[in-house]
């Protein structure tokens, strides 16, 4: 029962994306404590292991997620956030808390129906700084997050009517360089209350699997909106 995709996740948000925005962005604007009052998160990946997709939305008080994999099938949970925060400094510093939880249902191999119940607690801190004007970009339409050390545990658990429960945890721990591990968001809206960032990328890699080539192809497109 163990899932999968959770560090492709995380290893695919190190990738550069690029758009277009148009407001003025300015260190003042930018810099506070936030809270996620939307997300929509859509990652896509395929290898070897076959296909993987996490699409996960928070609205104020709501969070839905939906998985899907050639293994397990499609999984939809609803569920609440408990603390989804993005703390900006004006150090130059941020920290972002990502922690959740969802429940949802399937039915087992056996037949049985089983609720499952996941509880997410992402912790992530690092550097940020704007990017200047290059090409069609403005100065400080883009906002580079280095990331310098990742906290992460997902807990499971399985409740059947025959069986007791089952429980899985899982726990984390990342650390990089300053620079290391970045990802680049574009400024789509700010003003002195809310602040939205979006992420489009695409990567592709080539691996091996018992000596043969094996191609990995990923998409992720990110939309968050911040209020304070």
């Amino acid at each position: 029962m163990k899932k999968k995709g959770v560090k492709k996740v995380l290893t695919f948000l190190m990738i550069t994306s690029f758009a277009m925005s148009c407001k003025k962005v300015t260190k003042r604007k930018v810099a506070k404590d936030w809270q996620i009052s939307s997300l929509y998160s859509e990652f896509k990946t395929l290898d070897s292991d076959g296909e993987l997709e996490r699409v996960l939305k928070i609205e104020g008080d709501e969070v839905h997620l939906k998985e899907a994999d050639d293994y397990s099938g499609v999984m939809n949970y609803t569920g609440v956030p408990l603390d989804v925060s993005f703390s900006i400094k004006k150090d130059g510093t941020w920290e972002k808390k990502m922690h959740y939880r969802v429940t949802g249902k399937y039915v087992n191999t056996g037949g049985e129906e089983v609720v499952s119940e996941e509880t997410v607690h992402e912790h992530y801190k690092g550097s940020w700084n704007f990017l200047g004007g290059v090409d069609t970009f403005k100065k400080n339409e883009r906002i580079v997050f280095n990331v310098t050390s990742g906290n992460r545990s997902y807990a499971y658990r399985f409740v059947t009517a025959n069986h007791p429960d089952h429980e899985e945890e899982y726990s984390y721990e990342d650390a990089y360089i300053d620079g290391e591990a970045s990802t680049i968001y574009l400024v789509k809206d700010v003003s002195n209350k809310t602040l939205k960032l979006t992420y489009t990328g695409n990567s592709s890699t080539v691996g091996q699997a018992n000596g043969v080539p094996v191609l990995k192809t990923g998409s992720l497109e990110e939309i968050i909106t911040l209020k304070n």
